[in-house]
């Protein structure tokens, strides 16, 4: 009976223990080291500015239609996605005034890649303000993303 008793008391407290030390519901959220994570985190609350490289959601897409829009396709596995990443993130008060990069996921993005007919990861494309292809390349960092959306 005694440890029925101890089992009890020690649920108790530990359930009361372990709700006490979780963040409340009005804490802010913690900011991520990942340089997308961060973006999409702060662009869920903001309006999409030009010059800017964040992750896609397809609210976030429709609100930049007034800027010309770079699809990203990046694949976490990816070494060359990875080492872009990085460089788009370090480099990205270079990205052009009115365009707005957008890192989307490669592995799942079936619609958007049978759109635009992209068959592997590290591909970009530029699209128009009805979210139509522009111009289309694979490969290549904040110099390659310039010159194609000059």
């Amino acid at each position: 009976m005694r440890r029925i008793y101890a089992m009890v008391i020690f649920l108790v407290l530990g359930t009361g223990f372990l709700s006490a030390g979780g963040a409340s519901e009005s804490e802010e959220p913690k900011s991520s080291n990942a340089p997308a994570e961060s973006a999409q985190m702060a662009g869920s609350t903001r309006s999409v500015e030009g010059g800017s490289y964040i992750d896609y959601s397809p609210e976030l897409f429709a609100s930049a239609s007034e800027l010309r829009r770079v699809y990203f396709f990046h694949a976490s596995w990816c070494p060359t996605c990875r080492s872009a990443d990085r460089a788009f993130f370090d480099a990205a008060d270079r990205i052009p005034d009115d365009v707005v990069l957008f890192k989307i996921d490669y592995d799942s993005s079936d619609q958007l890649k049978r759109k635009f007919g992209v068959t592997f990861q590290h591909t970009f494309v530029l699209v128009d303000s009805d979210g139509e292809q522009v111009a289309i390349w694979n490969g290549g960092d904040i110099e390659r993303l310039i010159q194609n959306t000059l």
